[in-house]
């Protein structure tokens, strides 16, 4: 069974970092990623080292709002962050792409709306809005997804 995640601010400790975190992303979502609760799994790109696969014990589940994408999209999430992994955090596109809306994409790096947006609508073909995947935000990401109707789950 495959998730998608959406981390609440609340889960940011430190208060600098929070604001900054709320104010890029325009609201209180501030992270996104996929999750594989019974493979132990976390994939998304994190500002420490990008594109990555994370254990989920280094979860607080409360801070996320969580969807189910069921189990038959589980091998092209996988091979996707696979082929993925080790790329950088792309954190001049969270300036220029997502906060002034310009476009100087690094095409070698993402941050997590990014490419979990990428993913989502090209790869597993969600009807998701057309956007500039370096425009997209948590926040936005969120939301496109309520729409969707996909279920929202508890772990």
């Amino acid at each position: 069974m495959a998730l998608i995640g959406f981390e609440h601010a609340i889960a940011e400790k430190n208060l600098w970092r929070k604001f900054m975190l709320s104010l890029g992303n325009r609201n209180e979502i501030i992270h996104c990623e996929f999750i594989f609760p019974n493979a132990n799994l976390r994939l998304s790109s994190w500002q420490d080292k990008g594109v990555q696969f994370k254990p989920l014990s280094e979860i607080n589940k409360r801070e996320f709002l969580l969807f189910d994408l069921g189990s038959s999209v589980d091998a092209q999430i996988m091979d996707f962050f696979t082929l993925n992994n080790g790329k950088g955090y792309d954190k001049s596109a969270l300036i220029t792409d997502l906060i002034l809306r310009m476009q100087w994409k690094n095409n070698d790096r993402f941050f997590c709306s990014e490419i979990c947006y990428i993913l989502l609508k090209y790869k597993l073909g969600l009807n998701l809005p057309e956007r500039i995947p370096s425009q997209v935000s948590p926040q936005e990401l969120y939301k496109m997804v309520q729409k969707t109707g996909i279920p929202q789950v508890y772990l």
